[in-house]
């Protein structure tokens, strides 16, 4: 709705630009980016423990997971650019993965194995109904941020990853 003022308002002389953000990711916060373990303060114990994870479709839902300082540097190149006016830009890490893949390289970072318990996804959607956004792939296409001359996020999910398990082992 607030994408739809700005289009469909009158901003006059103003310039703007809207950065819609995947999942963000990185040290400074916390892991898991599907319900019942989304920014889990527990997440890394659970893995340590060899407990399973319990992931809405079997984890199989692709997602673009973006590094933090991607985002930011995406944003601030933003800045000074005419191309940047009046428009709207999904922002994405570069790899496409199935989020069970996110949740299996934080275990490979931890030195353990994933196990994955499945939540069906119509149980879920019965019981949460407002978190349909939850049940379904999010890819974005990266090739406007390249066309209008904006950083494009590079940072493998992978080393993303390490640098915020890095993190939160202290």
């Amino acid at each position: 709705q607030c994408e739809l003022a700005f289009l469909n308002g009158d901003t006059g002389p103003m310039a703007w630009t809207i950065v819609r953000p995947c999942h963000i990711y990185g040290p400074g916060s916390l892991l898991g980016c599907l319900p019942l373990h989304s920014r889990d303060a527990q997440l890394l114990t659970t893995l340590k423990a060899g407990q399973p994870l319990r992931l809405l479709g079997g984890g199989y839902f692709l997602q673009q997971p973006i590094f933090a300082q991607d985002l930011a540097q995406t944003i601030l190149s933003c800045v000074g650019n005419p191309n940047c006016h009046s428009q709207i830009y999904l922002t994405a890490g570069p790899d496409l993965i199935e989020s069970r893949e996110y949740y299996r390289i934080i275990a490979e970072i931890l030195g353990v194995n994933l196990q994955v318990e499945d939540v069906p996804v119509d149980e879920f959607l019965a019981a949460n109904p407002d978190r349909l956004s939850f049940a379904c792939h999010r890819i974005y296409d990266l090739s406007k941020l390249r066309q209008h001359g904006l950083h494009v996020p590079a940072t493998p999910i992978s080393e993303g990853l390490r640098q915020q398990v890095t993190s939160l082992l202290g």
